[in-house]
C-alpha cells in the first residue's frame, strides 16, 4: 500500500522566517543611524576613517534582502522561476512590507526619539529661530535673546555626510555636549550653533562637529545681533 506524504505544507511552515530575516535586513539597513548615535552615548567621538563605511548600511542591507528574496522565492516554487514568482508574489510582498516598515520606522523614528531622550533640549538651552536670534516675531524672541551673554556668538557650520534625521539629532546632541554652547540646532547639510566666545570658539566647534563621517566647515561666524538692546538694563529699543 502506497505511504501518503506526512506533513504537508501549510501557510505557517512555508511562511516560517517570511518577517523575521526581513526584520534583520532592515535592521542592519538602518545601523548607519543608530551606530553614531550609539557611538555618542557610548562617548566616542573620534573613530578611523573606515567608520565611515557605516553610511553604506542602507545599500549592504537593501542588497542582501533582494538576494535573500529571490533565493527564498526559487527555494519555495517549482517549475519556471517567472510561474513560481508571480505564484508567491504576496510572500514577496509581504516581505518586502517588513523590511521597509523595520528600516524606515528605525531610521527616521525610533533613532530620532531616541536622541531627544538622551540628549533633546534637557539642558534648557534656549531655542534658536531666527526671531530669537534677533528678537523679532515672537514675543518669547526678547526673552530668549537676554539670555545670550554680550561674549555671544552665532556660528553656522556645513556639514557633510548627514543623510538621516538621526544624522541630524547626533551633530545637534554633539554641539550642545561642548560647554560653551548656548544653543544649537541642526538640518541635513548643516547646523548652527550660538555660543560664549569666552568658553569656546568656531573653530573648536567645526571639530566638535566633525566626528564619525561628518565632515564640517565654517559658512559663517559672527556676534549675536540685538543682544546688548535686549539684555536686562540695557538700551530701550
Amino acid at each position: 500500500m502506497k505511504e501518503e506524504a506526512c506533513c504537508p505544507p501549510t501557510r505557517s511552515t512555508r511562511g516560517r522566517g517570511g518577517w523575521l530575516l526581513p526584520a534583520v535586513f532592515g535592521l542592519l539597513s538602518s545601523t548607519c543611524c543608530t551606530v553614531p548615535l550609539a557611538l555618542i552615548a557610548l562617548g566616542v567621538g573620534s573613530l578611523p576613517a573606515f567608520f565611515g563605511y557605516v553610511r553604506f548600511a542602507p545599500l549592504v542591507g537593501a542588497a542582501a534582502f533582494v538576494f535573500w528574496l529571490v533565493w527564498r522565492l526559487r527555494a519555495r516554487t517549482s517549475g519556471p522561476f517567472g510561474r513560481g514568482l508571480a505564484r508567491e508574489l504576496g510572500f514577496g510582498v509581504r516581505s518586502a512590507a517588513v523590511f521597509g516598515v523595520v528600516w524606515l520606522v528605525t531610521a527616521f523614528v525610533i533613532a530620532p526619539a531616541v536622541a531627544d531622550i538622551l540628549w533633546g533640549d534637557s539642558s534648557g538651552s534656549p531655542a534658536l529661530t531666527s526671531s530669537a536670534l534677533d528678537g523679532s516675531g515672537t514675543d518669547s524672541g526678547p526673552a530668549i535673546v537676554s539670555a545670550f551673554p554680550a561674549s555671544a556668538r552665532e556660528v553656522t557650520l556645513t556639514i557633510k555626510g548627514m543623510y538621516c534625521p538621526a544624522c541630524v539629532a547626533a551633530v545637534k546632541a554633539k554641539l550642545q555636549s561642548n560647554d560653551g554652547v548656548i544653543g544649537a540646532e541642526a538640518w541635513l547639510g548643516g547646523a548652527r550653533a550660538v555660543y560664549d566666545a569666552n568658553l569656546t570658539s568656531a573653530q573648536e566647534l567645526k571639530e566638535t562637529a566633525t566626528f564619525y563621517a561628518y565632515a564640517a566647515e565654517i559658512e559663517s561666524d559672527a556676534a549675536v545681533s540685538g543682544v546688548e538692546s535686549q539684555r536686562p538694563g540695557g538700551p530701550a529699543r
